[in-house]
């Protein structure tokens, strides 16, 4: 298997670990009651007498103490972003008996450490015997990470700060202009550049540390996530981590699987391998079948003209079940 197949390879599974099933029927846990709660109690947790300007939009950055919410860190950061971290615990998977997350005595990655508030997370999560190599190179990020680590001495130990771009090599010449997390980058020199520097790549880390294990690799930086696992395919051959990789920067990296349809799709779920999407059409219930592929399969035949529900399952299961009603017929399963 090449590169480029291992790659593919990588991604494929990501996607169906990650994101499929959350497209199964599965709500993300925002916008709900409790969400809302939970930022306002971390609002209060804000020191107004001490914050950075993040020259980020009108983003202040308060310092936190979150012990007062059982996290052991403190950090200059916002009351969103920690919410994010640390509540819902964005870099965490769980969905039935699956559970994706970086643990005690684990070797992470952390790939977009801005202001250090997700090294800060690992360290926490892997432990006095775990490690976390945090890559950031802007000047600005790193004075406010470098803080953050200060805040926290039982985890300066647990975090090396990596103050190089990742990509799929090393030694490549890389430009910016520090603006924050909204700096501008290059692989070419421009006029109003304020610094260069070079990449490194994970497998050339992993070798310079001669690392025995890697075990959680995160990655959100700007667009460059594909490059730079094409310069960790070593290492997740070796060491097969769990990855957590942000899909969302650039748009050539998602595919369409099932084209858009005229009809609301209410619902998709996967069962036996199949892609399971429920629609509304007409006032009633439309059931199509497809495979992983995209490539359709069969539209679902119901006893009449009605509604139907269900359809739950997991990806190995080899049947499904529906309620099925009618003005004529009573739901029945």
């Amino acid at each position: 298997m090449n590169t480029i197949d291992t790659i593919n390879c990588i991604t494929i599974r990501l996607l169906r670990k990650l994101t499929f099933p959350k497209l199964a029927g599965v709500r993300l846990p925002l916008s709900t009651p409790a969400y809302w709660n939970d930022l306002k109690r971390i609002e209060q947790l804000e020191d107004h007498s001490d914050k950075i300007d993040s020259k980020f939009l009108n983003f202040v950055l308060y310092k936190y103490d979150l012990n007062k919410i059982g996290v052991p860190i403190k950090a200059y950061f916002n009351a969103m972003g920690i919410l994010t971290d640390f509540i819902v615990r964005q870099y965490e998977y769980r969905q039935g008996d699956v559970e994706i997350k970086a643990q005690l005595g684990d070797v992470v990655i952390d790939g977009g450490g801005c202001w250090g508030d997700t090294a800060l997370f690992f360290a926490e999560a892997t432990g006095e015997s775990g490690k976390v190599f945090t890559f950031e190179f802007i000047p600005f990020n790193l004075e406010i990470l470098r803080k953050n680590v200060a805040l926290n001495p039982s985890m300066d130990k647990r975090i090396s700060v990596v103050e190089k771009p990742l990509w799929m090599n090393s030694e490549t010449r890389v430009f910016y202009k520090d603006n924050g997390p909204a700096s501008t980058v290059s692989l070419a020199g421009f006029p109003d550049q304020s610094g260069e520097t070079q990449t490194q790549s994970i497998d050339d880390l992993v070798t310079s540390h001669g690392l025995s294990k890697l075990d959680f690799i995160k990655l959100d930086i700007e667009g460059a996530e594909l490059n730079a696992l094409k310069g960790s395919v070593n290492a997740i051959k070796k060491f097969k981590p769990n990855l957590a990789v942000a899909l969302y920067h650039d748009p050539k990296d998602f595919k369409e699987l099932i084209p858009e349809s005229k009809e609301t799709l209410i619902g998709v779920n996967i069962v036996a391998n199949q892609f399971v999407t429920t629609y509304l059409k007409d006032a009633k219930t439309q059931v199509k079948l497809y495979r992983l592929d995209g490539s359709f399969v069969r539209e679902v035949e119901f006893p009449g003209i009605g509604s139907a529900s269900g359809f739950g399952g997991k990806r190995e299961h080899t049947e499904t079940f529906y309620s099925f009603s009618s003005f004529a017929t009573p739901a029945s399963i």
